[in-house]
């Protein structure tokens, strides 16, 4: 939505703020999510809908979608709207919010190096919802570079993890370790088969080069499973299975070869 693209829209202007710099300026198209608690569902989703600007994605004490943190935004439940509204409305309704669930986005996140931390006492943000997504990756991708830490003795917030001053809860050095890994990363490599998945082509951007601009029905699931083959070694083609996918657009990608496309089959065709 709209504080996605003003979240980008700032990055951007700090990419081109800062290309003076002799060290460290910031690079739009080289970003590790990061965040706790809001700001880790944050993570979550900027990963999920910009995957080809991730090097990596750390979430803090961070939930999966809005309806699981507390009894803070309970769609529906106990509403006096459900005695009145048809099941198609209803169903409608929670559709235009589903693109806000990272845990239907995940094949988004494939190859991407992932670190999951919480207080293992947290009494805000419950050790489950880590402990749901570390399952779901690993369904997704048994190999993934993820990892789920519960952090003894700590619950949602803490000043010092280990010993005074060490960085606590966002940065203490578990996490700089991390950071400071993936940070020289220049780009993810790209798998040789990927898949990108939107509800809202609005909200997503793109993955491996490539973008759905339209769906063929509205705010249902839209897939593309693509896959990269060598022909020789000067040739490639991309191999794409799509589903409700109206209008795709294919982009530059860092990690596809420099060499010359030479075929580009879609559904078999």
């Amino acid at each position: 939505g709209v504080g996605r693209h003003t979240a980008i829209a700032a990055l951007v202007h700090l990419h081109y703020s800062t290309q003076h710099l002799t060290s460290l300026p910031a690079n739009k198209r080289r970003v590790l999510f990061s965040g706790h608690s809001m700001g880790g569902h944050g993570a979550w989703h900027q990963a999920c809908h910009e995957s080809d600007r991730a090097i990596g994605v750390s979430p803090l004490a961070s939930w999966i979608k809005k309806e699981h943190y507390g009894d803070s935004n309970l769609l529906f439940k106990m509403d006096t709207a459900n005695s009145h509204i048809d099941g198609a409305l209803k169903g409608l309704l929670e559709s235009s919010i589903t693109e806000n669930d990272n845990d239907l986005l995940i094949p988004n996140l494939g190859g991407m190096p992932i670190l999951m931390r919480i207080g293992a006492q947290d009494r805000t943000v419950h050790p489950w919802d880590g402990r749901r997504m570390l399952r779901l990756l690993r369904d997704f991708n048994a190999s993934a570079e993820v990892e789920l830490k519960e952090v003894q003795g700590k619950e949602h917030w803490w000043w010092d993890t280990m010993q005074p001053n060490d960085g606590g809860v966002v940065n203490d050095p578990d996490l700089r370790k991390f950071y400071t890994k993936h940070l020289k990363t220049k780009s993810l490599p790209l798998p040789a088969s990927f898949t990108l998945a939107t509800i809202n082509p609005a909200a997503n951007s793109q993955r491996g080069g490539i973008r759905i601009l339209q769906q063929r029905v509205p705010y249902r699931m839209s897939t593309i499973d693509a896959s990269i083959v060598f022909a020789d070694d000067n040739q490639w083609e991309i191999h794409m299975k799509t589903a409700n996918v109206q209008q795709l657009q294919l982009y530059q990608h860092p990690g596809l070869p420099p060499t010359e496309l030479v075929q580009l089959r879609v559904d078999g065709q």
